[in-house]
């Protein structure tokens, strides 16, 4: 299943499902692309009636959307294979030598991949964070949507990395992972500061 050739309402429908298709880390990086949408229509609006330097701007979105889009359909791969290894048989030792192969792999992937959203979605917000300042009265709203929708998304995907760090599997790989959580946490800390008292200077209200 690729996520961004599906409908809104099909998207709902699969994620809204006992068993869902999408998993938490494809449905936060969904949400991130819509707040990234709207970053870039703020800047791009913006950009026609300024002198803001809209390939300075766009050009980085577009690379940061794009990666997040490949990084959806990866999760809704890696998901899949997920819970297709936890369903192996493991009666025997070859069979629990290669269920155990085939978790750590996968359980590895699903940890790096909602970190990497969120790594990608913080640069997004640092965007946003350096052209508030500059924004267009009539599309500042967008643009600070926009960013209240990658910061939800981003703390979706930190979920996401927390519970598939959780297994003992990943005990080798929890301290660095874990490292770079905290730093991305930070940047998008100091980067929503800096889009929330924009925001309050131009009458909106973030918190």
């Amino acid at each position: 299943m690729d996520p961004l050739q599906q409908t809104v309402s099909d998207v709902l429908k699969v994620t809204g499902r006992k068993s869902p298709e999408l998993g938490g880390g494809a449905a936060s990086i969904l949400s991130g692309l819509i707040g990234m949408s709207l970053i870039r229509m703020a800047a791009a609006t913006t950009a026609i009636k300024t002198n803001l330097d809209a390939a300075d701007i766009l050009a980085p979105i577009d690379q940061i959307s794009t990666r997040l889009e490949d990084l959806a359909r990866a999760d809704v791969e890696v998901f899949r294979r997920y819970v297709a290894a936890l369903r192996l048989p493991h009666e025997t030792d070859g069979e629990e030598t290669t269920r155990k192969e085939v978790l750590d792999e996968t359980g590895a992937e699903a940890a790096q991949t909602p970190l990497q959203a969120a790594l990608l979605m913080v640069e997004g917000l640092e965007i946003a964070a350096r052209i508030a300042p500059e924004i267009d009265a009539e599309v500042a709203s967008d643009l600070y949507a926009g960013a209240a929708i990658v910061k939800g998304a981003l703390y979706g995907a930190i979920a996401t990395l927390d519970i598939n760090l959780r297994p003992q599997r990943m005990a080798s790989r929890r301290a660095d992972m874990l490292a770079q959580r905290s730093h991305v946490l930070d940047r998008q800390r100091a980067a929503m500061k800096q889009i929330g008292q924009q925001a309050e200077v131009a009458g909106h209200l973030l918190d």
